[in-house]
This record gives C-alpha cells, structure tokens and sequence, in this order.
C-alpha cells in the first residue's frame, strides 16, 4: 500500500475534485503448486492483479460528488440536486495520486477508475469529510496505470 498527501480527481481531463490522505493497493492473486508432501511450493503463477484504494475528500464540489455517484446534477434555484435513480451507475473518472519529497516527485496516474462506495460520516462533533474507495481497470489502450518519478536520476534511489 502506498500512502500519499493529494490525488487529483479528473473527469474528461478536468480536475473537478482533490482527495487527502489516499491510499492505493497493487494486488497480485497467485496459484502455488506443491510436489507430494512437501511444505514449501515449487511453482507460483501469478493469474490476477488488481489496483484498488481510497481517499478523503480535501475539497468537495458538487460536481466532484457527482462524478463520483453518478446521476443527473440539477440547479434548483440556489439548490443543487444530485438525483439517482435505479438506473444510474458512477461515472469512469482518472485520479492522479502524487507526492513530493527532496524534489522528487512520484506519481500514480489510473487513467479509468470507478468508485465503490462513497460514505459520509454526519457526526455531531466533526466535519462531514466523504471517504470513498475505487478500482482501477484498463482503459481503451489496455494500461490500467502510469508510475512516473520526476526529477530522480534513477527511480530507486
């Protein structure tokens, strides 16, 4: 799991949301095989990844709140109003997670993301900060993410 400060929530290459404290999770399913009675596998295939995470909302917009439900966002006067029906799904959106330490920047871009589940915690003592989660897939170029080290010489280091 990688932790980082701010991600980006992009929606048809706008920013229309930030998110704190995210979380991202690279996740490899694999298959061991065992000769006889031994104990320990003579053969591991890795047969299914997966990229999921969650964040907090750092600034919510109706729009961002949109994106990540779904649904048709309406002005009603002054209101505006997210209405659901049974037929809606979330949106694809991207997210771009990024932190920067000495200089360097490291970045995670998932071009195609779609939220889980958003909650909203109504507490009589704090703030109502939205968490939500998401799964990456691939997107129409089969690349489910983009890992980018800015301004190191060598990506390990």
């Amino acid at each position: 799991m990688l932790e980082f400060g701010m991600a980006t929530i992009y929606f048809d290459g706008e920013a229309v949301g930030y998110v704190q404290g995210g979380s991202v999770d690279f996740s490899f399913d694999k298959a061991t095989l065992y000769d006889g009675n031994k104990k320990f596998p003579s053969d591991v295939r890795t047969h299914t990844g997966s990229i999921s995470g969650s964040g907090s909302f750092a600034q919510l917009r109706a729009e961002a709140f949109y994106k990540i439900l779904g649904g048709t966002l309406m002005d009603i006067n002054e209101t505006h109003r997210l209405t659901i029906t049974s037929a809606d799904a979330p949106p694809e959106i991207a997210l771009q997670f990024e932190v920067t330490l000495d200089n360097k920047t490291f970045r995670i871009t998932l071009p195609k993301v779609i939220s889980g589940n958003l909650s909203l915690e109504f507490a009589r003592d704090g703030y109502v900060i939205p968490d939500f989660n998401f799964e990456a897939f691939a997107n129409s170029e089969d690349i489910v993410a983009y890992v980018d080290f800015v301004g190191a010489t060598d990506p390990i280091s």
